[in-house]
């Protein structure tokens, strides 16, 4: 079950102008379409697996959910998700071909959070809710790592020995950790 999300007047202010403004903009990429993301939070157990967009808009009471689903759940704090980093997923998701939930390993982390993790960038995308490190039962993290590179969207970072892939939505670049 999960739990109830709290919100901040943080999060009211900024992420929920942003969704309201996300939601009533098209996504020229989606057209028309509707997405859905489906993940389990390898930390939580929680399961997200709802529509985020709806005949080409962003569904914004899905993207609150999900600002909650991928939030730093050590320490229990939201942050806005970017919508561009969620088109990557969506997009990974199509080009993998697979209906079986991604297992999200870190979404949003808070600074507190992120200092205190051994090989984390210090002005990571994850500080800004522009990042997801994310793994999948049926592929392999190269199979993830070589279709978000091929997609040329967004940095890919590939940690086959943790075995994860980092996503995001800054600038393409590639790198191995």
């Amino acid at each position: 079950m999960t739990a109830p999300m709290p919100f901040s007047r943080r999060h009211f202010l900024g992420g929920g102008l942003a969704a309201a403004a996300a939601l009533s903009m098209p996504v020229p990429a989606f057209a028309g379409q509707s997405y859905r993301i489906n993940m389990i939070n390898a930390h939580t157990d929680e399961k997200f697996n709802h529509f985020v967009v709806e005949n080409g808009r962003w569904v914004s009471e899905a993207l609150s959910q999900f600002d909650w689903f991928a939030r730093d759940w050590r320490r229990e704090e939201t942050y806005p998700m970017d919508t561009d980093a969620l088109q990557v997923l969506i997009r990974l998701q199509a080009e993998l071909e697979t209906a079986e939930p991604f297992r999200l390993l870190s979404g949003y982390r808070t600074p507190q959070t992120n200092s205190s993790l051994r090989g984390a960038a210090t002005n990571s995308l994850h500080l800004r809710g522009k990042a997801l490190d994310i793994t999948h039962p049926s592929r392999s993290t190269r199979q993830i790592q070589r279709a978000a590179v091929a997609m040329k969207a967004g940095g890919v970072g590939y940690y086959p020995s943790n075995h994860f892939v980092h996503i995001d939505s800054g600038r393409v670049r590639y790198w191995q950790g």
